[in-house]
């Protein structure tokens, strides 16, 4: 149910909930989604086209966008410990417990 990250965060994966030292971190509906993905596939590349596709479900109305791709994993760092969203050149993102 728990798994814990780097520097005393923990993601509960009922609840969707990311804490530290047991205070609830704020995340948007979108970076929940992309942390559970990359937490449900621990050190797999995720490309900005996978991620996007996973959040929108290969909605045909819904244009990507790397820069929003690229924002939001940017956003989701800054709240994450440090260096556990890795970027791998011309491959995409992964998560590093």
């Amino acid at each position: 149910r728990y798994t814990e990250l780097k520097e005393g965060f923990l993601w509960d994966q009922k609840l969707k909930r990311l804490s530290h030292k047991n205070i609830e971190v704020s995340l948007t509906a979108n970076e929940k989604t992309v942390l559970e993905l990359f937490i449900k596939n621990i050190e797999r590349k995720f490309t900005d086209i996978e991620i996007f596709n996973h959040l929108y479900d290969y909605n045909p109305d819904k244009e990507f966008s790397n820069n929003s791709i690229k924002s939001l994993v940017k956003r989701l760092r800054k709240k994450m410990p440090h260096d556990s969203i890795q970027t791998h050149k011309n491959l995409g993102y992964s998560l590093v417990l």
